[in-house]
């Protein structure tokens, strides 16, 4: 295997989506295509996908963070909102982050 092919399993690992359909294309089946426009949308759009799920994590942390400090239960109920929307516009509405960030808000 040459130097180019092990590169394009690697740029797999980072563009990997776990809810991708078996089948589907990934980073290294478009750029095989050798369609310079399809690899860049390619990346943009999972580029977007991967920001997405940072800011769940980014909000849910805060959300548990700020659920500790008991004065700030409010602000603590409109991260995980905020988490929760992302979630849910990502995976649709049936996922095991929703129930578990809904169990978070109805503790606090």
């Amino acid at each position: 295997m040459g130097k180019e092919q092990r590169g394009l399993e690697k740029t797999d690992a980072i563009f990997v989506n776990p809810n991708q359909p078996s089948g589907s294309k990934g980073f290294s089946d478009v750029w095989k295509e050798e369609d310079s426009v399809k690899c860049k949308e390619f990346c943009i759009k999972s580029l977007k996908e991967q920001a997405k799920k940072k800011k769940i994590i980014y909000f849910a942390n805060l959300g548990n963070s700020l659920g500790e400090l008991k004065k700030e239960t409010q602000k603590a109920l409109e991260y995980y909102a905020t988490a929760l929307g992302i979630v849910q516009s990502i995976y649709g509405e049936t996922n095991a982050t929703i129930a578990s960030l809904l169990c978070f808000m109805a503790i606090l």
